[in-house]
Parts: C-alpha cells; structure tokens; sequence
C-alpha cells in the first residue's frame, strides 16, 4: 500500500475516493495517474477504504470501483487522452466538420452525451459521413462550453456512439445521409 501511495497524489486519491463513494467525476490526469499505477494499487485503495464499512454496503462500491477503473483506462488509452476546448487553430476545422452536421443532428448528439437520449439512425449516418475526427473535435467544442462535465464519461458516451453509429451506418439497407439544415 504504501508503494501505491507514494506514486498518488492525495488529491487524486480523494478524487478517486470520491468518485467511488459519491459518484464524483475524476479528473483526466488522475485517471492516468490511477492507470499508471495499475488494477491492483487501485483494489488495495479501495479494499482499505472499504474496510470499515459494513457488508452490505461493499458490493454496490466494489462495482462503482469497477465503473472508475474502466472509465480512466478509457482515459489513459484515448489518443488525445483528454477532451479540451477547440483552440482558435482548429477553428477552420470545426467549421469544416460542421458542413456534415445539420443542426438537429448536432442537438441530438449533444442531448445524448449530456441527458442520454437517443440518437437517430439518420444522425448516426451523418456522423460517421463526417468521420471520426470531426465528431471529436465537434465534442471537443462542445465540452468548450460545459466546464464541470465529467470528460472521461463523456469520452466513454463519445465513443459508444461511435461504435452504434458505425455499425448502423455499415449495415447494406442503409443508404449515405442528405443534410437537412
């Protein structure tokens, strides 16, 4: 244990804490941080920490633990391996992006991250028509504007609806989107 810690700072060790105990967002360098360190510093913090609770309690934490782990290893592969606000250097590629995107279809995406509703088929076309990149930077700029988001679930959501739109999109009864603006 006390190897692990030497590696951790104490505010990503609350951070982590939190986030297993209180559902709180962990940040994307504590994430790499916790990553670093590996699986097994991370079950020793939290075994220790669950060691004076009850049993009944220990399940539900054990399995947020789980949820954490998953969520910064997402993190720490990611090849940007963080989402930042568009600087003005990309800005010509966002409004290059944008010409795939109508404007429901970016609400929708944005609805999806944010509340969880579903994204059309349509817009699941429109968004790999306007590839990977573009739906990146596009999130990317979105998170511009929302500084308290928790990103590495956001990155998560991100890269779910990748997936489902792309499979969707591959399917051969599917034709290639018409932007609607």
């Amino acid at each position: 244990m006390d190897e692990c810690s030497q590696h951790f700072t104490e505010k990503c060790g609350y951070e982590v804490g939190d986030s297993v105990f209180e559902g709180s967002p962990v940040s994307d360098a504590c994430c790499r941080g916790l990553v670093s360190l590996g699986k097994t510093c991370q079950d020793l913090f939290v075994a220790n920490a669950l060691d004076s609770l009850s049993n009944a309690e220990k399940p539900q934490f054990l399995a947020n633990s789980t949820k954490v782990w998953n969520r910064c290893v997402a993190v720490a592969l990611s090849p940007s391996s963080s989402i930042y606000p568009v600087k003005v250097s990309n800005q010509k590629a966002l409004d290059n992006c944008r010409i795939h995107f109508s404007k429901n279809c970016a609400l929708e995406l944005v609805n999806h991250i944010s509340k969880g509703e579903t994204v059309s088929d349509n817009c699941c076309r429109h968004i790999v028509h306007a590839k990977k990149p573009c739906h990146q930077l596009f999130l990317d700029w979105s998170l511009g504007y929302q500084p308290n988001v928790d990103r590495s679930r956001v990155f998560e959501k991100s890269n779910k609806i990748w997936n489902r739109c792309v499979a969707i999109t591959v399917s051969p009864s599917l034709s290639a989107p018409t932007v609607k603006n």
